[in-house]
């Protein structure tokens, strides 16, 4: 993030850098990762986190896009009163379940 701004970026099937976009519709693109076993993995990519393009069907650039609250008012209002994960309720890339204290 810089000045605000996100600059995040993953490679794509040719290497070229694929920058973070806001999505212009809240509908389904079909050109992102899957959510599969091996998508995820292919995602993560040992960690590196730059696999979300690539793993996507033809390297489309899907996975890149966000929304922010112009886009979901709802969610941005509750954010100063409501944690939007869980600990207890994610897990990990293995299947594993983390550590909750």
């Amino acid at each position: 993030m810089r000045n605000g701004v996100a600059t995040n970026s993953n490679p794509d099937l040719n290497g070229k850098q694929v920058p973070v976009f806001h999505m212009t519709a809240t509908c389904d693109r079909t050109d992102q990762a899957s959510q599969s076993w091996n998508g995820t993995h292919l995602s993560v990519n040992g960690g590196k986190m730059d696999g979300f393009v690539t793993s996507a069907d033809r390297g489309g650039a899907g996975s890149m896009g966000y929304f922010d609250g112009t886009d979901l008012p709802f969610y941005y209002s509750a954010r100063p009163t409501a944690r939007r994960s869980s600990t207890r309720s994610c897990r990990d890339p293995r299947g594993a379940r983390p550590r909750c204290s």
